[in-house]
């Protein structure tokens, strides 16, 4: 058992340093904690998973997500263990993203969090997932968490199962390099007009990732299993390292159903919230992670910004 917890650790920290050594060479300070708790091509090919049977849409209305107790996790031991496909960046088809990018942005320190000094770059959106949210439930965490399946709470963002694009809006700085400063899972196409901070689905991490995962469906590895332990990291470390053009980002497939998504953090280690985008008739129609890289307004998302978000 101690060579098995010594493998684990070893693996972890690297995985750590190589997520978050830029990170902080760079930004020393962490992120700040979280207060209270035109056509393209989809990145799906030969490689990504196919999900048969058609998810059922967001009709009914979802007036207030609320946290609910996980379902007893199947063991992986009998129902296999999940594999990791690294994301694959691509333009964002039309309608699947409220997320806007933005050619030009230049920023001071009192802007961003953590006391980062000014950057300036560009924006840009791209598509990295299609996730199936079973049962319309969705659970958050670090990504060493989401890469385990481990859940301790759920919260509803669907009536039923939805089938869910992802999208990242990604800082590129001179300076500051990539950053992941938008993270977005479009529930429904329509329009948010009011944002409101969920404290099921907060992020907390330090190991500079973060993820969400459909409970559902994500098989939780067993943690005392030192083999299937091992295999997780390797795989998760494997396909989550930085692309050509890209961040940190992987997606968690358990069978043939994409249900997770793991992606660097902002400025590396702290609390990252999440906010829950409303329809006119109260329905989630949004699910996005806030990083403290750029201020609400570089997003482009529709709606007010939320209360108690980053200064700007």
């Amino acid at each position: 058992m101690e060579q098995v917890r010594g493998i684990v650790i070893a693996l972890v920290v690297v995985l750590t340093l190589s997520v978050c050594g830029l990170a902080v060479l760079l930004f020393p300070p962490s992120a700040p904690a979280v207060s209270g708790a035109a056509g393209g091509t989809r990145a799906i090919d030969s490689e990504w998973p196919t999900v048969s049977g058609s998810p059922t849409p967001t009709t009914s209305p979802t007036p207030s997500p609320t946290t609910t107790a996980t379902s007893t996790p199947t063991p992986a031991a009998s129902a296999g263990l999940p594999r990791f496909v690294r994301c694959r960046p691509t333009k964002a088809p039309p309608g699947t993203t409220h997320l806007k990018p933005s050619p030009s942005v230049t920023l001071t320190s009192t802007e961003i969090g953590g006391g980062v000094p000014p950057v300036s770059g560009s924006v840009r959106v791209v598509h990295v997932a299609d996730l199936v949210v079973t049962d319309g439930r969705l659970a958050s965490g670090a990504g060493y968490e989401a890469a385990m399946g481990i859940a301790d709470g759920s919260v509803r963002v669907a009536p039923a199962t939805v089938r869910v694009p992802v999208t990242l809006a990604v800082l590129d700085s001179p300076r500051a390099g990539q950053r992941v400063a938008f993270v977005e899972l479009q529930i429904a196409p329509a329009e948010p007009v009011r944002w409101a901070q969920s404290n099921g689905l907060e992020i907390g991490t330090d190991g500079g990732d973060g993820g969400y995962v459909a409970p559902a469906t994500a098989v939780v590895v067993d943690g005392q299993d030192g083999d299937a332990l091992n295999r997780i990291l390797v795989g998760y470390g494997g396909a989550f390292r930085p692309g050509a053009g890209s961040p940190g980002c992987a997606v968690r497939v358990d069978g043939r159903t994409a249900d997770g998504i793991m992606f660097e953090t902002g400025y590396g280690d702290g609390g990252y919230p999440t906010y829950m985008g409303y329809d006119a008739h109260g329905r989630v129609v949004s699910v996005v992670s806030f990083g403290f890289v750029l201020p609400w307004r570089f997003s482009g998302l529709p709606g007010p910004t939320p209360k108690g978000v980053e200064p700007g």
